[in-house]
Order: C-alpha cells, then structure tokens, then sequence
C-alpha cells in the first residue's frame, strides 16, 4: 500500500534521532494553492512556517476530518523548532498566525459586479493537550487545500532554511512563478505590502528598501533554495519605480547540494556495508531504512574497534555483528576503549612517565582519533616525504583494497573529499596505531 506523504514524513522523523529537517535525506513538502500564496497576510518568519506545517500535516485528511491532531515534538520538528521547549513563545505564535487574516480580493475591471473580497482566519483554533497540538482548518480552505487548481510545491526542507521573513515571503510567491521563468513588473508599492514593510519609514526610501530586504531576501534564496533569481529594475524618471524577477532553477543551492551530499553519503555507505561487512542488497536497504546515518558508523566503528582489539575470534562473521550491534545498540567498555587508544602505544615507545624527572609532554593523539578534522590536518601538515610513505602504505592494506571494487573512485590519488575514501583512510590511521606517533613528529 502506497505511502501517504504524512506517513512517509512521520517515518523520517521517527528515525531521524536528533537530525533537523534541513538535514534529512528526503524531502518532505506539499503542494499548496496559490491562493493562500497569493496574498498579504502580515504573518512573520516562524508564522508562516507554522503555516506551512499546519497545511502539510492536515491535507491528506483535510476533506474527512475539520479537526487536526499532530504530535508536539514532531509539529516543532517540521517548524525546526525542536531544540527548544519554550511553549511560551510556541502560543505567542500560534495566536498570532490564528489572529492572522487571508485577505482575498479580485478585480474586475470589465465586470465590476465580479468583484470578490473574502476575509478569512489561516486557521480556526489552536489546542495544546498534553503532548499533542489540535488545530482546526476554516471550511473555505478545505477544499481549495485538498484539490489545488493552482500550486506550487512547497518545501518544508527549503522553508527551515531562511531565516529572513522577507526572504521566505519572497521565495513562496517566486516559486510559484518559476514556471514562467519571470514575474510581471511589480511595483515597488506592491513590494513593500508583499513584504510586509508598507507604512515603515526606515524603508520610505528604495535604497534603504533595497539594502535591508530586496537583496538579503535575494541572497538567501539563491544561496539555499531551488530557485535563482536575478532582479531587474525600472525607472519613472530618476525614481525605480518598479521590479521583475527573473527565475531559473538553481544547481547550486544548499538545499540540493545538502540532498545530493547525503545521497552519497548513504550510496557509499551501502559500499562499505557490501564491500566490508558483506550483507546483501536486502540486508543493506533494510539497514538504511531503519537506522539514521551517523548511529549506522557509529556501530561499523565499534565493530572494527573489536576487531582491532584482538577478538576476531569472537567476530567471525562481521556483517551478522554488525546487524547484531545496530539491533541491540553495542557499545565499547571502558576498558576497551582504552585498548583502542593509540596513547597507549606511544606511552610503551617513549616509556612511563613515572620513569622520567619530568612529565612527558605527549601530543593529544586520543583526541585526533575522535577529531576527524583535527587528525586530517595533522596529515596535510606533514611533509610530503612523510605523507607519501604513509599513503604507499595505505594502498597496501585492506582498507585500501575494499576500494577497488567501488566504481566512481579515481585512486591514483588520495582524494580525501570523498567521504568512502576518507572513512577507510582513518580506519586505516586507527588500525595502524603507531601512526599517531608519525602524524605527531611533524
């Protein structure tokens, strides 16, 4: 049975464990009528997140039931407010965007008798109970939501990202001309009420309009959403008294970039799941599916670290281990952990301190083993001499070899921006302990 878009989004969040939902790797989002785009309704950033989230949780259900009931944490989730148990400053907003008014009005020159104003609540009422949030939608909307003429799909990915109201007000009226490529000329008056800035002084004159929202707002759009957008002006005199917006889609932004990140995290982590621990094609999917990214190498590290302590005995078969640790959450004893620290290895090298006059002052290779970025750059700090002996080891050992079957790896070099190459390299550097001492004697 096919998925709704609720259920597959209450999947992720059930599995997400802490990740935001800027962060997750599928994207959850809905289409919404253009109508409740189009239109100026004074509600802020968190509002209008509130309003999304509002209308992607109800429309699978909106023409069966006028009565809404979602979990608290989860709403906050889709709102990326999670981090925060401040309810005071949750039921501010949440009565103002029920304060908040859709303001509908239609204009028709050559019928005047058409003309059509419609004044309506975003939605009814709020409720919080315990740990759920009831809303109500307004029998107008129902079915407008539910059955959208005109929309545009709307992500709530891309929303959590802006943090500028005038960015997130903008982006939702641009998207939904995208398929145009452009807007209309817009007056500057038309701006400032699509905006919400009609009647403030500070933005009476365009240039201050334009440095304190028109290019901030733009600037969060390219740089996260779907979109890219170019703005062209024009004049009445000396005065700009218009604006159009071109639009394009946008390769480049963090929200593409971000999905397409975390679909090659999770393409070579399936590598290092088949290529390493040998589970099957079914066995991965499933592994993927139930498990968030950074618990699965959380356990592949527990995994190696037995093995590197010198149980391969008790691990014969390390992929039915690794299922094992992941099902029934694993983890390192003290005392292990502490087998698996490479300090221990250099304190045997250079001797016991309490053997010494003086303390030995001895590099922080513990800390390295868990900083990747710090271990990395104690690498890119040797001399190449040093790293080229390093590497030609490297190439000679299985963490090496369990690259070759991977395709779409160039290893001529060691390309440490690939995140499979880069994982295997550290397990590398761990399994061969006396290494610390090398990355420390820069």
């Amino acid at each position: 049975m096919e998925q709704l878009p609720e259920q597959l989004a209450l999947e992720i969040y059930d599995k997400a464990a802490g990740t935001s939902i800027t962060e997750v790797p599928r994207d959850i989002g809905y289409r919404r009528n253009n109508i409740t785009i189009h239109v100026n309704s004074g509600l802020g950033l968190f509002g209008r997140k509130i309003i999304n989230a509002c209308f992607y949780v109800a429309k699978p259900y909106v023409l069966e039931r006028d009565l809404h009931e979602v979990s608290l944490d989860y709403f906050k989730w889709l709102c990326k407010l999670e981090n925060s148990n401040n309810h005071t400053y949750l039921k501010r907003e949440l009565t103002k965007v029920q304060q908040t008014l859709i303001q509908i009005n239609i204009i028709d020159p050559e019928h005047p008798d058409r003309d059509f104003w419609h004044s309506i609540p975003f939605i009814s009422s709020f409720t919080i109970k315990g740990s759920k949030l009831y809303f109500r939608l307004p029998e107008e909307l129902r079915r407008p939501l539910h059955d959208p003429r005109q929309y545009t799909y709307l992500s709530l990915r891309i929303i959590n990202y802006f943090t500028s109201e005038y960015a997130l007000t903008l982006y939702e009226r641009l998207a939904s001309w995208k398929y145009l490529g452009k807007t209309h000329w817009i007056s500057v008056e038309e701006f400032r009420q699509i905006t919400n800035t009609q009647g403030q002084k500070s933005y009476d004159e365009f240039k201050f309009l334009r440095a304190r929202v028109l290019n901030p707002a733009v600037k969060q759009i390219n740089e996260y959403s779907d979109i890219r957008v170019k703005v062209e002006v024009k004049r009445e005199g000396k005065r700009i008294s218009h604006l159009r917006f071109w639009i394009e889609d946008n390769p480049d932004g963090k929200y593409k970039q971000s999905l397409h990140h975390l679909e090659n995290l999770e393409h070579e982590l399936a590598q290092i799941l088949k290529n390493e621990f040998g589970l099957s094609a079914a066995q991965i999917s499933e592994v993927l599916q139930q498990y968030n990214r950074d618990y699965i190498v959380q356990k592949i590290e527990f995994v190696r670290a037995r093995i590197r302590n010198n149980r391969v005995r008790k691990v014969s078969n390390p992929g039915l281990y690794l299922l094992k640790a992941l099902k029934e959450d694993f983890s390192l004893s003290q005392l292990e952990r502490e087998r698996s620290s490479p300090r221990l290895e250099i304190e045997k090298l250079l001797g016991a301190a309490d053997d010494q006059d003086e303390p030995i002052e001895q590099p922080a290779i513990a800390t390295w083993w868990h900083d990747e970025a710090s271990l990395l750059e104690a690498w890119e700090n040797l001399p190449k001499p040093k790293r080229d002996e390093i590497h030609a080891r490297f190439k000679a050992s299985p963490e090496y070899g369990l690259l070759k079957g991977v395709s779409g790896l160039n290893l001529r070099r060691l390309d440490l921006s690939k995140s499979l190459v880069r994982m295997q390299f550290l397990a590398f550097l761990q399994r061969e302990r006396l290494m610390g001492l090398a990355l420390a004697s820069n």
